[in-house]
């Protein structure tokens, strides 16, 4: 895996040619990719640093070269995962990988006891016997069963329309539904709004306007909360199954969507009769501070994670240089 130190802090380039990012790279520069291009072809490979170079960021040609752990059962667990993922799990390895942080800082705080930690500071409440489900699949292989429930009740399952959380973690009181952004936001819009509309808006008794104050129409396409809405319905519907308060975590950069729990917030329910707890906004630099604060002997190595990742280059096309971005605001960067 390549941090902070390993790359180039500015990079050249032209119209046809790209500099590999890696600091110690003395390779000539590649052919700079251009719109419609395959992104993993040979040609934009980077053969001595074996990453496909692209002129904002960088993919590795081994997805587990973005993975920090890569135990038996971490290895067993992805594989399950990237056979479920539409993707088929593509997406781990970029450099910009949501699913790659997700996957590397949650299975830490799983491994030493801190994602109940971190689920108490986010609630206020003391939260116990956390089970996490990456992307809704279970340990042992198959969709986590409260899910696959919620997908059949709600959405058009067999034409491919299907929820994927990034979490979802269950307690011994609370379910908790997570959807992690780093660069993405919260707010693409349904690409076949007259599909799905009838489905999320009538099923279980229209169980959408116990949950909404406003219709599909309002949340999904003037309000852009399309995703958002989708985790709120089915997160809710889930927990009131089982019986558990429900948390819905938007789980963001610093810098972003700094008023969307206010700006969700104003079109949904929360409820303390039917247990809708909170819609909760939150960042990846407090799970920093959580670990950072916390006793743990194998924090070093999430730490420079944390204080290391990249989200590729920024343009500057007058000086045709661009300047590597970190991806998180941390206040304490002793480290470097």
């Amino acid at each position: 895996m390549y941090l902070f130190n390993d790359l180039k802090p500015n990079r050249s380039e032209t119209e046809d040619k790209i500099q590999c990012p890696h600091r110690n790279c003395d390779l000539p520069p590649l052919n700079r990719m251009k719109k419609g291009d395959y992104y993993r072809s040979n040609e934009f490979l980077c053969k001595k640093h074996h990453i496909y170079i692209s002129p904002s960021t960088f993919s590795y040609q081994n997805w587990g070269d973005n993975i920090l752990w890569k135990s038996e059962n971490d290895r067993r667990l992805i594989n399950l995962l990237k056979e479920s993922k539409r993707d088929k799990g593509k997406g781990f390895r970029s450099e910009r990988s949501e699913d790659a942080v997700t996957w590397n800082v949650f299975r830490y705080l799983e491994n030493n006891n801190l994602l109940e930690t971190t689920l108490t500071q986010i609630t206020g409440s003391p939260q116990k016997t956390a089970k996490p489900y990456y992307w809704g699949i279970r340990p042992k292989g198959g969709v986590y069963k409260l899910l696959e429930e919620a997908r059949e009740t709600f959405e058009q399952v067999s034409s491919g329309h299907r929820s994927e959380p990034d979490l979802i973690i269950e307690t011994e009181e609370s379910l908790f539904v997570v959807e992690a952004k780093i660069l993405a936001s919260n707010n693409p819009p349904p690409s076949d709004p007259d599909v799905v509309r009838n489905k999320y808006e009538s099923n279980s008794e229209r169980w959408f306007s116990k949950v909404f104050r406003d219709d599909f129409n309002k949340i999904a396409l003037e309000k852009r909360f399309y995703q958002l809405m989708r985790h709120w319905l089915l997160g809710s519907w889930m927990a009131n199954e089982i019986n558990h308060k429900f948390y819905l975590i938007n789980l963001v950069l610093e810098s972003k969507e700094v008023n969307i729990e206010s700006q969700f917030g104003s079109l949904i329910i929360e409820s303390e009769k039917m247990k809708f707890k909170k819609f909760k906004r939150f960042t990846w630099e407090s799970i920093y501070q959580i670990v950072k604060k916390s006793d743990s002997i194998n924090k070093s190595s999430i730490l420079n994670y944390f204080e290391g990742k990249t989200i590729g280059y920024t343009e500057n096309k007058k000086l045709q240089l661009g300047s590597l971005k970190r991806a998180f605001n941390l206040s304490d960067l002793s480290a470097y």
